[in-house]
């Protein structure tokens, strides 16, 4: 190109006093879409709060993740897994069954749980949906004892639990037999964080029961009482007032029942669903009470019943809108069915625009849930790719629609898709509504198949943790074992949080037990070695040691189940003789008693005694192989232990007769 002609082009005028581009200028296609990737809980909000348009596109995307759910359709679930920290400081809600939980004000709650090592938990914990992060709560106050079978539900700002199995029970919780049981309630506040129990005699006493909240009044239906039998009465309780009463119902009572569900329709209906019966028979009917100035009773007819067929009762339902999720039923997606018939379920009339394929929700976002657990999985919208019929039974969710319950006492169950397949099979589970989402907590594995799910006992999902010796630990302990010391030497072992490992942290020599305790950690556990050179009285000299496992309170529930179960795992390596336990609570004194005297009821000894330089009462329980000992300055501990004993006495005389 000529010179002459490159000259007469000319550079384009840019205007330096123009006003940049904003975030107003953006179009609202593209707004929509960023916004698409907000959360609904913490996201949303504080974007309404910026300026109009911000507001209403916020109400727009939250109406809009709203009505998918409501319609069952573009269903998708995605698994939630943890992240460790490198500190390994980041909390995590340990592996559980059995445990509660409800949501309140953008967080899932969690209180209790039963372990697979047979400890029982009644602590509280938070899991942020904003931040997808867990939170062990410390509150103020008191909370009931550790129950398992009990309720939770949301009040305004409070959680309430109710009733429940006590800790005694806890080897078989969901048994044929029921001793113990409470009617505690207690009332957690969310705002103040503090915690209260109320105790009142006139209150059931019942255990896998439902309960609801409807205005002001705490509904309970069902569940086992203190007879062992399963119970068909309803219970009121005003939450306001602080007072029980029984109402008086019209019509025909369903049958008794535990292990059902309640969903709260209105203001005015009740559901309940399912559930098994006192000979053990799994329920599949459905039953609508009416509330106001006169309560009663109405059988619900459902059609397309051939479609439920729950594989367990428990608490599976959960209410969306006009529809009724049932999660984990044979009819959604194990059982083979007759195409034809499938296929008027699992096309529906209407879908969704393409106009929406944009809104997604957020990915990859870090949180804190085991990979292993289920405790995490959130079902949100996303768009439904043509899927063959076999893969729609394996990713079809049964829903019960309740759009003609109040017209003719009648529902209907459909099937609807998702994009991914559902959760494992897992017992003893629980759906909880949240903003635009519905979140499955857990579980135990079950086995898939009918002839097992009865007679097969229960695994947590997730496997008890267990420590693995480095190289250069199993040097040290050789050398420790062949060590002749002329005092008292200690090893101090810990476990590493993320690779699990055993590893040696300090050796102390020339120790006595005020060093050792200046060496540990108040919120850790720790495993010490102790050995010291003992003279006997013929004259010879023995370097036997010990293994101490001290667990203090208060240190994070998953680390404490790392550490109990590879109590028998290091006693085996290091080759200890015995094993020394200091026990913190009561409870777990006497849940290790039990197990001494079931493991070798004729080596099982006790010592009581009172320390008058330390003012405290000291408990001590061997078998020979592994001492329990636990100190207390509560007199009433006393009597607790002298009753214990006098069971376990009872217990040695029956078998030795």
């Amino acid at each position: 190109m000529p010179y002459s002609t490159l000259k007469t082009i000319k550079s384009p005028v840019v205007n330096m006093d123009a006003s940049p581009s904003t975030i107003a200028d953006i179009p609202e296609d593209i707004l929509k879409k960023i916004f698409s990737y907000v959360d609904q809980y913490k996201g949303l909000k504080a974007c309404s709060c910026v300026c109009r348009r911000w507001k209403v596109m916020s109400d727009h995307i939250f109406k809009i993740r709203e009505q998918y759910l409501r319609r069952g359709i573009n269903l998708q679930w995605r698994r939630l897994w943890m992240a460790y920290s490198d500190d390994g400081k980041m909390a995590a809600l340990s592996f559980r069954q059995y445990r509660i939980a409800c949501y309140l004000q953008g967080s899932v709650y969690v209180i209790g749980g039963f372990t697979k090592d047979q400890t029982l938990y009644n602590d509280i914990w938070k899991f942020d949906l904003s931040s997808r992060q867990w939170k062990h709560v410390l509150f103020v106050g008191e909370l009931t004892l550790p129950t398992i079978g009990s309720t939770l539900v949301p009040y305004k700002h409070f959680l309430i639990q109710f009733g429940g199995c006590k800790a005694d029970c806890c080897r078989n919780p969901y048994g044929d037999s029921y001793v113990l049981l409470s009617n505690d309630l207690s009332i957690y506040n969310v705002k103040q964080n503090t915690c209260s129990v109320k105790r009142d005699i006139s209150a059931p006493k019942l255990a896998c029961h439902s309960a609801s909240v409807v205005g002001d009044l705490m509904i309970i239906f069902g569940g086992i009482n203190s007879a062992a039998l399963c119970d068909g009465s309803v219970h009121v309780f005003d939450i306001k007032q602080e007072k029980w009463f029984t109402p008086f119902i019209k019509g025909r009572s369903p049958e008794a029942r535990f292990l059902h569900s309640q969903v709260v329709v209105d203001d005015k209906h009740l559901l309940i669903i399912g559930g098994r019966n006192s000979s053990g028979c799994i329920l599949n009917d459905v039953w609508l009470l009416i509330l106001g100035e006169e309560w009663e009773w109405k059988i619900v007819t459902c059609s397309n019943c051939e479609m439920y067929q729950p594989f367990y009762p428990q608490h599976f339902c959960c209410a969306v809108g006009d529809k009724v999720y049932l999660i984990n039923c044979y009819g959604s997606n194990t059982l083979k069915r007759n195409p034809e018939t499938l296929s008027r379920f699992m096309n529906p009339s209407s879908r969704a625009s393409d106009s929406w394929d944009w809104i997604h929700f957020p990915k990859d976002r870090l949180t804190n849930f085991t990979l292993k657990s289920l405790i995490g999985i959130i079902m949100c919208r996303d768009v439904i790719g043509e899927l063959r019929l076999n893969m729609k039974r394996s990713r079809s969710i049964l829903v019960m629609n309740l759009s003609d319950l109040l017209k003719d006492f009648s529902v209907r169950y459909e099937i609807v898709e998702s994009r991914t397949a559902l959760p494992l099979f897992t017992e003893f589970f629980l759906t909880i509504k949240a903003e635009g989402e519905l979140i499955f907590l857990g579980g135990s594995e079950i086995s898939a198949t009918r002839t097992k799910i009865m007679n097969s006992s229960s695994v947590v999902e997730s496997s008890l943790g267990i420590c693995t010796p480095t190289e250069a630990v199993l040097n040290q302990l050789k050398e420790f074992r062949m060590r002749k010391n002329v005092t008292s030497t200690a090893l101090i072992l810990k476990i590493d949080h993320c690779s699990q490992e055993l590893i040696c942290e300090e050796l102390i020599e020339n120790c006595s037990i005020e060093n050792i305790n200046e060496a540990l950690l108040e919120d850790e556990p720790r495993f010490v070695l102790l050995c010291r050179r003992t003279q006997h009285s013929d004259g010879r000299v023995s370097f036997p040691f010990v293994l101490i496992f001290v667990s203090p309170s208060g240190c994070i529930p998953e680390v404490q189940i790392l550490y109990a179960g590879s109590v028998r795992f290091v006693r085996e390596l290091v080759k200890a003789n015995n094993v020394i336990m200091y026990l913190k609570t009561w409870e777990e004194f006497v849940r290790v008693i039990e197990k001494l005297y079931e493991d070798d009821p004729d080596k099982f000894r006790f010592i009581t005694k009172y320390s008058h330089q330390r003012t405290r009462l000291e408990f001590k329980a061997t078998n020979d192989r592994v001492c329990a000992q636990y100190s207390t300055d509560a007199f009433q501990d006393l009597k607790r232990f002298e009753k214990l004993l006098g069971t376990l006495m009872r217990n040695m005389a029956s078998r030795e007769k």
